[in-house]
């Protein structure tokens, strides 16, 4: 994956995660894509860090972790990158 945003359903499919939890996930706060406008819809973009972010997060469930452990785990791991 380049650095050029992607959209919900290509996120989705290269993390194994479906674009239904991809938005719980935003509603809940976890994650915080760009949204776009355009007409009447909107349209959620992830850029590389979102990905990593989702990456991780998805690795951390399978795990056994809860969801908002694993986001608390994925978001000290990847801090810890940068």
């Amino acid at each position: 994956m380049n650095n050029k945003a992607v959209g919900i359903d290509e996120i989705a499919k290269v993390n194994g995660v479906s674009e239904k939890q991809l938005r719980y996930w935003q509603e809940a706060g976890y994650i915080n894509p760009d949204t776009v406008v355009c007409s009447e819809k909107t349209y959620r973009r992830y850029c590389k860090s979102d990905v990593a972010l989702v990456k991780e997060i998805k690795r951390l469930l399978d795990e056994g972790y809860t969801l908002s452990r694993a986001v608390q785990k994925a978001e000290v791991s990847l801090c810890g990158q940068q």
